[in-house]
């Protein structure tokens, strides 16, 4: 179980993440934004995912704190957060994150977030595999793994230009 954050705490916990997100694209810091996008990898619960459940409205902070990264980064949180709960389906939307993510990436002029690339390729499916096993023990059709296999097929296309 998870101990109690103030918000204030949960606040400044999610605050810190995003700064470093943030600057890890600003100094172009492959290696540290590739373990910052790591959302399957992450032991669960987190200081992060802690902070998730006590500040509801992490959503908004995001976008409003990083105009700039307002597609990435509140999609981002709600996957850890969903991930970090176990729910992988709602974990999935993971995808809108690595949609933006990959606009970035082909707007950026140097190949420095080749790692990060790496890491939300190999996320997306991760996440899809995991979100696909959920709707499968209930009946439904699982279709996330080819889904993130449209994903990929795009990443390749960013790589081949």
């Amino acid at each position: 179980m998870a101990a109690y954050l103030s918000m204030g705490e949960a606040h400044r916990r999610i605050a810190d993440y995003l700064s470093r997100v943030a600057d890890s694209v600003s100094s172009s810091d492959g290696a540290a934004l590739a373990s910052l996008l790591a959302v399957s990898s992450a032991p669960a619960p987190t200081p992060l995912s802690d902070a998730l459940s006590a500040f509801p409205d992490f959503p908004r902070l995001a976008a409003d704190r990083y105009p700039h990264l307002s597609d990435l980064l509140p999609p981002l949180l709600r996957a850890i957060h969903s991930h970090s709960l176990r729910r992988f389906a709602d974990a999935y939307p993971f995808e809108k994150a690595a949609n933006a993510f990959l606009q970035e990436f082909r707007n950026w002029e140097t190949p420095w977030a080749m790692e990060a690339m790496h890491t939300v390729a190999l996320e997306i499916r991760l996440l899809a595999e995991k979100a696909d096993r959920e709707p499968a023990t209930s009946g439904k059709n699982p279709d996330k793994l080819q889904a993130a296999g449209s994903f990929l097929m795009k990443v390749f296309g960013a790589l081949a230009v």
